[in-house]
């Protein structure tokens, strides 16, 4: 894929399902969608590069914890030359949202409401080649 883009939203819940046995299953976060400044990647994209993270529910797009999510961004870096993911809970995408008045600044209120996770690859060939196009 490979597309050079600001930032990455990537939108998850929190979630307590219950089994066909009436067990409930162990809380997990679930993935609601990867965005970007040009719409959303496709589930099926995101669950092909799930399969690269280990864990159970690559299908359905469920990580026991955040430090996998945040693996799995990782795993988005490589194809998805972004400087930064921001990584936002359901709630606060809907904060974002709801603060947001204009569609221009959307962008910095998912950014001002979400975790940023920095890509170090995208940093360092950023640093290196300011120093020589200011």
């Amino acid at each position: 894929m490979s597309q050079n883009l600001d930032a990455l939203y990537l939108v998850y819940s929190f979630v307590n399902t219950q089994e066909r046995e009436a067990e409930l299953s162990p809380a997990r976060y679930h993935i609601r969608g990867v965005y970007h400044d040009r719409g959303a990647i496709p589930v099926g994209e995101l669950q092909e590069m799930a399969k690269s993270i280990i864990h159970e529910n690559f299908m359905e797009l469920f990580f026991n914890s955040l430090d996998e999510i945040k693996s799995f961004g990782d795993r988005l870096f490589n194809d998805y030359s972004a400087e930064s993911l921001y990584l936002l809970s359901a709630q606060d995408f809907n904060l974002a949202l709801e603060a947001t008045s204009e569609a221009s600044k959307l962008s910095e209120n998912l950014k001002k409401y979400g975790e940023r996770l920095v890509n170090e690859d995208v940093a360092k060939s950023k640093g290196f080649l300011s120093k020589f196009f200011r």
